[in-house]
């Protein structure tokens, strides 16, 4: 060995442990800061996958190895510039997952970095100490420094929390605008967005912005958004536990409480589906006395959690709105609308509230996401909208990002961006819409449902069972859910194919494209094989 092997071997090792700082901090923020979500993102394959686990266990294995084997030094210095290079090329690609760096996030980084200094120190201090050693323990303490970043910061948040929860109370105090809170499994952001959009075409309005559905993220919509004049603000509430939206909804104090409908969704979490409608319903026992409950009647559960209102002593008026030709319950139907028509532009639809029908155009790709506008109508007509302004309101209409976004690449095909999430509705609402695509070939590329529980066993095969014989290309990039996809394509299971490598996803885009398939992006995949759409529009 040379005498400065040690050296140049610490230098060598920085930039990956840079790295594994940021992507680690990174799958933190993204599943905010929680350990029961971070738990079940390493309980995945494709999980510890995104955190380079195999290779973090590698290194670690390797410099243990070098404690005692020194002539090992030559593979540990080749696998950290292997790793050096690949940092480096996904800087230059832009492909390096980092986090958005929040207060929160830098200070979890400096603690990360911090004792990424420990092995410097070690061999600063005590040069007898083995260099193996050394970055043996720097490996050990990457984890924990970020585990200790959590803990001291999220100490710190919750006090900041709390201090701007109270100063949005005090706020909504002073403006007391009409509170509209919505929750759901599924269609939260959606139906919204879409209630937000309506009502600005007549009252001065404030939503909460994105998917921002949490104590802080409405405290802060509130401090930052609301203004004097403002009519209606809309709340989106989200929870993975019970107790989570009675929280939000002692914050905003609503009056009117829409529920998009019950299913499956984070159900591991959850632990059951009851604790999922007791959650959701959490929103309905908020409601002030002749407060207003509405509820998806084209959803069973939601049927369930209306005749559970008509029992609660506050004595609120019930609404509800379905699809016509999916009704469930014995409900009077408040609101009901109908496809006359589906294109790869837009819907074409009646809705009907019982006296008057009027048929109204919106550019929605999705049948599905006509039960929530359908919602947000009966919303609107609640709130004193005129017809003649939700026509107009509905041609005007538009998805949250990355929600059944429709790109044409310049070879004439084409891509479905439902990449922002995923839920069983969500899936197969896709996949009926890819079906208007009629003379092109069809290829979806998924990551699966996350979070499902006990579930997922049941809805992934039977999202294999909707794609068999319609579907010519089905890519999985999870391999959790292979056998159950697998199982529900049946003799089509021969188009399934299971691709995790990012490079080889590209590759198999690509070809896709070449021969003009009609592309499903359905659930979360990396950024840059959604990065692909964007280069080629």
């Amino acid at each position: 060995m040379v005498p400065y092997f040690g050296l140049i071997l610490l230098i060598v090792w920085l930039p990956q442990a840079a790295r594994q700082v940021l992507v680690w901090t990174y799958w933190w923020q993204v599943k905010e800061y929680r350990y029961d979500r971070f738990n079940l993102l390493f309980r995945s394959t494709d999980g510890r996958s995104d955190l380079d686990f195999a290779i973090v266990a590698l290194k670690v294995a390797l410099l243990a190895a070098s404690i005692f084997v020194t002539e090992l030094g030559i593979l540990v210095l080749a696998a950290f510039l292997f790793l050096d290079f690949r940092t480096i090329y996904e800087i230059f690609s832009r492909r390096l997952r980092r986090p958005i760096f929040t207060q929160r996030a830098l200070s979890i980084l400096a603690s990360g970095g911090f004792l990424v200094l420990i092995p410097i120190l070690l061999v600063q201090f005590f040069p007898k100490i083995n260099i193996y050693s050394s970055l043996f323990f720097g490996e050990i303490f990457l984890i924990l420094g970020i585990s200790m970043g959590i803990c001291w910061t999220g100490i710190i948040s919750q006090r900041a929390k709390k201090q701007k929860i109270a100063e949005a109370k005090r706020k909504l105090n002073q403006i007391r605008p009409f509170v509209i809170g919505v929750t759901g499994s599924y269609g939260k952001t959606t139906t919204k967005d879409f209630i937000a959009h309506l009502l600005s075409e007549k009252y001065q309005i404030v939503k909460t912005t994105g998917s921002q559905n949490t104590e802080f993220g409405i405290a802060l919509n509130i401090l930052e958004n609301l203004k004097k004049g403002t009519k209606y603000f809309i709340a989106e509430m989200g929870a993975y536990k019970r107790g989570e939206v009675k929280v939000l909804a002692d914050i905003v104090k609503p009056k009117m409480g829409v529920i998009t409908g019950i299913e499956a969704q984070h159900l591991f979490l959850f632990g059951s589906l009851e604790n999922i409608k007791k959650t959701k319903f959490e929103l309905i026992e908020a409601l002030p006395p002749n407060g207003t409950a509405v509820f998806n009647f084209s959803n069973p559960g939601c049927v369930e959690l209306a005749q559970e209102a008509k029992n609660l002593p506050a004595k609120l008026k019930i609404k509800g709105y379905c699809l016509a030709d999916n009704k469930s319950g014995d409900f009077k139907v408040d609101m009901e609308s109908k496809v006359v028509s589906a294109t790869q532009n837009g819907l074409y639809f009646e809705v009907s509230d019982g006296v008057q029908s009027k048929k109204f155009f919106a550019p929605l790709r999705g049948i599905h996401f006509l039960e929530n506008l359908t919602g947000a109508i009966l919303v609107a007509r609640i709130t004193g909208l005129s017809w003649k302004e939700i026509e107009k309101g509905c041609k005007t209409i538009s998805l949250p990002e990355k929600t059944m976004q429709l790109k044409k690449l310049k070879n004439g095909s084409y891509i479905i961006d439902d990449s922002y999430n995923s839920t069983p509705a969500g899936f197969k609402s896709a996949l009926a819409y890819l079906e208007t695509f009629t003379r092109q070939k069809k290829a979806v590329i998924t990551s699966g449902i996350i979070e499902l529980g006990p579930v997922s066993k049941d809805v992934h095969k039977e999202l294999g069972a909707l794609m068999e014989g319609k579907i010519d290309r089905i890519i999985l990039t999870n391999t959790d859910f292979l056998g159950d996809m697998s199982e529900g394509l049946g003799k089509d299971r021969k188009r399934l194919e299971l691709v995790e490598n990012v490079n080889l996803l590209r590759k198999s885009v690509g070809d896709l494209a070449r021969k003009k398939f009609v592309i499903l992006f359905e659930g979360r995949l990396p950024q840059s094989i959604l990065d692909l759409t964007d280069n080629n529009e």
